[in-house]
């Protein structure tokens, strides 16, 4: 009995020095900061690249990108027009980026140094959500609806990194999320309030299922077995076979609404933001099963964004003149 109390003492012991050397991470992120991000910005939208050291955030009337987890800003050259962003994607090298706005689709090759706006793809549209696949090749594309007519409109898929664009066989809709596995095969795409649509077959054909609800935000992990997709009056639904069924989880303390969720790479820690009334964000580590509250992320009336690192060490939340990080 002596032996094992002194062996257990010494992994405790352990335990504390690797901590205090940054080895081991608490299991939910609790240590959460404001960036160096512009505060008079009503963030919109964030993407990062797979070690989250590059980011790319999107505000009502500007883009900006970083490249030291959010130390610093910089606005792009030429700087896209003041366009209602709503949608970012990264590549996972951070090299290769799309932002969405009233106006159209922007791509960047140069981590965000330039943009231009893809003439390929429909203009006269409202890009809500874009994703794409880790090497950036492939893109999906998500508008809300025409910006003339407010008519639904169709998902845009590339396969050469926005150069050029096709409408998919999926059916016209107010669509709100997309979300992409790695190799850009497994998409996902929710309309708002309609149903969910996969597809497992890089875009070519789709299939629906009974979930019905405001959707707000979809991410998945690399693979795109894992989903997590989050809904307006505080829904959260988890899928294991890529999209195709769906659970719904109970998120204690969530105020009325989410606003954006994201996933690591294989799908097991996840980060929920609230959207409306009092509005905290929330960590879990066990894909979905249960969730923490963090404390010392400050509570807010809507919180519009998550990102996250591929490792779910390094996480993002932008909101109307916030954005903070927990790094």
């Amino acid at each position: 009995m002596k032996m094992r109390s002194k062996i257990n003492h010494q992994i405790q012991l352990l335990l504390i020095t690797l901590c205090s050397l940054g080895a081991v991470k608490p299991v939910s992120a609790q240590t959460w900061a404001r960036t160096g991000a512009p505060t008079n910005e009503a963030w919109q939208a964030m993407a990062s690249s797979a070690d989250g050291s590059k980011l790319l955030a999107v505000s009502s009337q500007h883009v900006y990108t970083s490249t030291n987890s959010g130390i610093t800003w910089m606005a792009g050259n030429p700087m896209p027009p003041s366009d209602l962003w709503q949608a970012a994607a990264s590549s996972a090298d951070g090299v290769i980026l799309a932002a969405g706005s009233y106006g159209g689709l922007y791509i960047s090759t140069n981590s965000g140094v330039t943009w231009l706006l893809n003439t390929n793809a429909p203009q006269n549209v409202w890009y809500w959500s874009v994703a794409c696949s880790a090497d950036g090749a492939k893109m999906i594309a998500a508008p809300y609806y025409d910006t003339t007519a407010g008519n639904p409109q169709l998902l845009y898929l590339s396969r050469d990194s926005g150069a050029t664009w096709a409408s998919t066989s999926a059916p016209s809709n107010h669509w709100t999320t997309v979300a992409s596995s790695a190799d850009g095969t497994k998409l996902i795409a929710l309309a708002f309030n309609g149903p969910i649509y996969n597809s497992t077959d890089s875009g070519a054909s789709w299939t629906s299922n009974n979930v019905a609800a405001y959707w707000r935000s979809v991410a998945c992990s690399t693979d795109g077995t894992k989903a997590v997709a989050v809904a307006n009056p505080g829904q959260l639904y988890t899928s294991t076979n890529s999209g195709v069924t769906w659970s719904s989880h109970f998120v204690p303390g969530s105020g009325t609404g989410f606003g954006s969720v994201a996933s690591s790479a294989d799908g097991t820690r996840l980060v929920v933001a609230g959207r409306q009334g009092s509005a905290p964000i929330f960590v879990s580590t066990n894909s979905g099963s249960s969730w923490v509250k963090q404390m010392n992320a400050s509570v807010l009336a809507s919180w519009n964004a998550v990102a996250s690192s591929a490792d779910g060490y390094k996480m993002f939340a932008a909101t109307s003149g916030y954005l903070l990080n927990d790094i």
